[in-house]
Formats: structure tokens, sequence, C-alpha cells
């Protein structure tokens, strides 16, 4: 996937489409996400800033492909 993104640069463009309006995922994809982030942040004494909410989200998304040690040994 992340040799996909790397060559292919501009047909995704989730930057354009989202200052358009419009969506840039699958209903399946954000359900998954938002039951992900529910159970992290919803944990019984979590405490969270916001901004710290979409690298945790980029974190369980990775996490779930087969390049997660390939990227985050390269961190």
């Amino acid at each position: 996937m992340s040799a996909y993104l790397a060559n292919h640069p501009t047909h995704l463009d989730y930057a354009g489409r989202l200052a358009s309006g419009k969506s840039i995922g699958s209903g399946a994809v954000e359900g998954a996400i938002k039951q992900w982030v529910n159970l992290r942040m919803k944990r019984s004494g979590a405490r969270w800033r916001v901004e710290h909410v979409g690298p945790l989200v980029e974190l369980l998304a990775l996490d779930d492909t087969p390049e997660w040690n390939d990227l985050w040994t390269a961190a």
C-alpha cells in the first residue's frame, strides 16, 4: 500500500477532496476507525488532547496493514 501511495500521489488528493467537502473514505473504513477510536479513547481513566487524536487514528490504521513493520522501523 505504501508503494502505491508513493507512486500515485495525485490519484488520491485527499486534501483537495476534503477542501471541496467530498468524502475520503468508505462507510466500512469509517465505521472501523470509529469503533477503534471509541474503544481506545473511552477507556476508563483515559485522557486525550484533541491534537493527539489524528495521530492515534493514523497509527491504528497503519497497524492493520502488511507494511506496518517497514513503516514503523522507518520512523
